[in-house]
């Protein structure tokens, strides 16, 4: 591959001339703030910078990373969608953080659409290695249909970081160093999904 080659960060080379590129979707933005914290911690603003941690991680190893928005706008999950695949990614991941009634719930989970291999395994890579860099409880990988993994045409998954609505995780997420190590653990579990 000559002047081309990409190499992962234990030195292997992408297989492919082309590297793979990632669509990182920061979850909710401008008049959606989706979940907020007992003390005002706005989902969007956690789910926008650890994308950007997430994507300056995958940059360093060669993964060309388009993130759905880049500042506090909104964008339709129709347009998220459609901006992956108009793109031709190879795997989009949904960048969240949860909330419940119940403030004791916490943990970090990720989801695949419904009966998607493909999508399993990348969930299960990313939740694996969330879990040891955040050092949440691991509620497991699950199935669901949210719209983004539902519709997307290539591989994805869906992050759930942490609960806003536990305090304890809220203050987590609140400090940049969680998110930094949140990010960390996303970018890892990618790329073990790329190099596979």
């Amino acid at each position: 591959m000559g002047d081309l080659e990409i190499r992962t960060p234990d030195g292997r080379v992408w297989a492919e001339a082309a590297p793979p590129l990632v669509v990182l979707d920061p979850g909710h933005g401008g008049s959606d703030p989706g979940a907020i914290g007992a003390t005002g911690l706005e989902e969007k603003v956690v789910n926008l910078e650890v994308a950007r941690y997430c994507r300056a991680i995958l940059a360093q190893s060669g993964v060309r990373v388009v993130l759905t928005r880049e500042e506090d706008i909104g964008v339709s999950l129709w347009r998220r969608v459609q901006q992956a695949g108009e793109l031709g990614a190879d795997v989009l991941v949904s960048i969240h953080s949860n909330a419940y009634r119940s403030p004791a719930a916490h943990g970090t989970e990720t989801y695949a659409y419904y009966g998607s291999q493909a999508g399993h395994q990348l969930a299960t890579d990313i939740q694996q290695r969330l879990c040891r860099a955040l050092r949440r409880r691991n509620r497991g990988v699950k199935q669901a249909g949210f719209y983004v993994i539902r519709e997307a045409p290539m591989v994805s998954a869906l992050v759930e970081l942490a609960f806003l609505s536990n305090l304890e995780e809220e203050a987590l997420l609140r400090s940049d160093w969680a998110r930094q190590r949140a990010a960390a653990g996303v970018a890892i579990g990618i790329l073990t999904y790329l190099e596979r």
